[in-house]
């Protein structure tokens, strides 16, 4: 059809530019990105020049191309496009068009994925507000706009304002589309993954299977929300000593194995939850100092994992280390295994951070196979802003392996919870 265009109207002409952007998008949904990008910087240049710098067109090019950009981690090329995208979209639609809460709730992930966090909640705000005025509560694009503000709230440890979002995300999705929409089932995992870090695995654990089912089902290669749902259940039956369950759910590429046999009654730590419990909620009122006492003679791999993060907050980074290494590491490994939650990683990596040894943190980090990990992306962009506050003789110090010029300040909550 590209070529059709082309050879009966020129490069240039608008439809040609229509068609460029078309199979651009269709190229980056499967991920060949590397084909996708030149495909939309020639649909952009063509539109630009025949419509001019201001038309939606123009627009819709250029929120293309930084999704594209923000897909691949380039996120200082994307952030112009996206904001030049949002400005002319609302001055040719006016500021509560359904399109211009898409052009913000894109700019706004942006900057979530960039570890923005403060930036991006009144964008990811103004879009749901936006968006549920023009198109009503129960709109499959309201329910994806409340799980982005409900994915920043997670992240960033506000568990009682994110919940609600990701239950009414699901409900109006559940009702709208098909039980196995892959949309469906990434709000089925969120709310999972929120539920077991509150410690409420019985809530999790049908969800966490219901979204693994459907991603397994889903034709393609192994994709990242497949890997994410797959560990998370890993780790709640790991955790409940489930370990059979555990290893044949790692293993699994398609439908997830039923025992048919009784799950052995949970061994004396399971009987830890209440303590857990509360210790989070002490941690969610910045107060770790309660949430260890709390957690005073609790041995169960969460309460542990807990206990770890509850140094982190009280600046005990090497407390933090010993409490979270025999879950890591049991047997003495180099690197944890699959099943490993990331949280673990994250309190392991931000120990490590808080000690001074930022490459030891960095390649921790590594062992989390998300890159946009919410804490990943917070830790990383720590260290991308300390690196660009150093002068140039301190950043030759550290690449030759010189000892931190500068103390990296975390200004965000330590830890998962």
């Amino acid at each position: 059809m590209l070529a059709s265009w082309e050879q009966a109207l020129g490069r240039d002409h608008p439809h040609v530019a229509a068609s460029r952007n078309n199979l651009a998008n269709l190229l980056r949904d499967t991920g060949r990105f590397a084909e996708a990008e030149p495909l939309h910087r020639a649909a952009l240049a063509s539109r630009e020049q025949a419509l001019g710098p201001d038309h939606p067109d123009v627009a819709a090019s250029r929120n293309n191309l930084a999704n594209l950009l923000g897909d691949t981690g380039r996120f200082a090329e994307a952030e112009p496009l996206h904001r030049a995208a949002l400005a002319s979209w609302e001055q040719a639609l006016g500021p509560d068009h359904p399109k211009v809460a898409q052009s913000r709730n894109n700019l706004a992930a942006l900057l979530h994925d960039s570890g923005r966090f403060a930036e991006a909640e009144p964008l990811f705000r103004a879009a749901l507000a936006s968006l549920e005025q023009a198109l009503g509560p129960d709109h499959p694009d309201v329910a994806a706009s409340r799980n982005a503000l409900a994915a920043l709230l997670h992240g960033t440890g506000r568990f009682a304002e994110a919940e609600p979002l990701y239950r009414a995300a699901l409900a109006s999705q559940e009702q709208a589309l098909t039980p196995d929409h892959p949309a469906v089932a990434t709000s089925r995992l969120n709310l999972g993954l929120l539920l077991q870090q509150t410690a409420r695995s019985a809530e999790a654990e049908p969800l966490l299977r219901a979204a693994l089912d459907c991603f397994q089902r889903t034709p393609g290669p192994d994709r990242r929300d497949t890997r994410n749902a797959r560990a998370a259940l890993a780790g709640l039956l790991r955790s409940q000593r489930r370990d059979q369950e555990a290893m044949l759910v790692s293993q699994s590429t398609g439908t997830l194995p039923r025992f048919t046999v009784a799950t052995p009654a949970p061994p004396p730590q399971a009987q830890q939850a209440v303590p857990t419990t509360e210790a989070r909620a002490a941690l969610a009122a910045n107060d770790p100092a309660r949430a260890l006492a709390l957690l005073d003679g609790a041995t169960a791999a969460p309460a542990q994992a807990l206990r770890a993060v509850c140094h982190l907050r009280l600046h005990q980074p090497q407390a933090a280390r010993e409490a979270i290494a025999p879950l890591l590491f049991p047997h003495g490994e180099a690197t944890p295994a699959e099943t490993v939650p990331d949280a673990w990683i994250v309190t392991h990596a931000t120990a490590l951070i808080l000690q001074g040894d930022i490459r030891a943190g960095q390649r921790a980090l590594e062992w989390i196979k998300t890159p946009t990990h919410p804490s990943v992306v917070r830790l990383t962009g720590a260290i991308a802003a300390w690196e660009r506050a150093m002068t140039f003789r301190e950043r030759l110090s550290r690449r030759l392996g010189g000892a931190p010029p500068r103390k990296l300040a975390l200004d965000f909550p330590l830890g998962e919870i």
